[in-house]
C-alpha cells in the first residue's frame, strides 16, 4: 500500500538525507530530492547513488525494509570525489557552465572569465561537458575530516549543497542580456550560438599562436 502523503513527505525526507547532495543525476533524476521521491513511492531502486556508496545502500536498505543491495551494474562505480578548476587563460565566457552547475558554485558573467568556487563544488562533473572550449579541469579533491558521514563528504557541506541546489532549482534558468541599445531584452539562440563559435575560433586562434611561440592574440576579446 502507498504511505499517505504525511508519510510519503517523511521518508523522502529520510532518504534524501542519505543521498550526499552531489545533484550529479547520475541515478537518472535531475537532482537528489527528486531521486528521494521516486525511492519512496517505489519507482527507483535503492542502488543507483555512486557517490553515496555502501553508506548510501546500507542506509537506504534500512529505511526502506528492503534487503541490502550493491550499486546496480548499468551504472559506473564512483572513483572519489573532485573538484571543478576553470583553466582561466582558455575560458571564453560563454556562460554555458553557469546553468549547468546545480549548486551554482561557478561564478562569472558572459565575455567575462569564470571560476569555481571550491567550498560549493559537489564534484559532480556537469560542467565540462558543456564547455565549448574544454576549459574545465576536473581534479581529486582533498579528503574532508574522518568523523563525516561519508568518506568524500563532511556533513556539513552536504547540508549546504542541499540548500543550494534547492535555490538553484526554484529559480528560473538564467537569461542572457541584450548590450545597451539592443532591441530585445535577451539575444537570440543563433546570435549565442554565434558568437560562442567566433570566440571559440579566437582561442583557437591564441592557442595555435602559442604552440608557434607567437602568442599574437589576434583578435582576443
Amino acid at each position: 500500500m502507498r504511505p499517505s502523503v504525511p508519510d510519503l513527505t517523511e521518508l523522502t525526507r529520510r532518504i534524501d538525507a542519505w543521498l550526499p547532495q552531489t545533484q550529479c543525476t547520475r541515478c537518472d533524476y535531475p537532482r537528489c530530492l527528486d531521486y528521494a521521491r521516486a525511492i519512496a513511492t517505489g519507482v527507483a531502486s535503492i542502488n543507483r547513488c555512486p557517490p553515496g556508496g555502501n553508506v548510501t545502500l546500507d542506509a537506504l536498505a534500512r529505511i526502506t525494509g528492503q534487503p541490502g543491495q550493491t550499486l546496480d551494474p548499468t551504472i559506473e562505480p564512483d572513483t572519489g570525489r573532485l573538484l571543478a578548476r576553470v583553466v582561466e587563460r582558455e575560458c571564453i565566457g560563454c556562460a554555458l557552465c553557469l546553468d549547468a552547475c546545480p549548486v551554482d558554485a561557478i561564478v562569472g558573467a558572459p565575455k567575462l572569465m569564470h571560476t569555481v568556487i571550491a567550498a560549493r563544488c559537489t564534484g559532480c562533473a556537469l560542467c565540462a561537458p558543456v564547455c565549448p572550449m574544454d576549459c574545465i579541469a576536473l581534479d581529486p579533491h582533498p579528503r574532508p575530516p574522518a568523523a563525516a558521514r561519508w568518506a568524500d563528504f563532511a556533513d556539513t557541506e552536504v547540508q549546504q549543497f542541499r540548500t543550494l541546489a534547492a535555490r538553484h532549482f526554484q529559480r528560473p534558468p538564467r537569461r542572457r542580456r541584450a548590450g545597451p541599445g539592443a532591441s530585445s531584452g535577451t539575444i537570440s539562440r543563433d546570435t549565442r550560438q554565434a558568437e560562442i563559435r567566433a570566440a571559440v575560433d579566437r582561442v583557437r586562434r591564441r592557442r595555435a599562436d602559442r604552440a608557434r611561440g607567437t602568442d599574437s592574440r589576434d583578435g582576443a576579446r
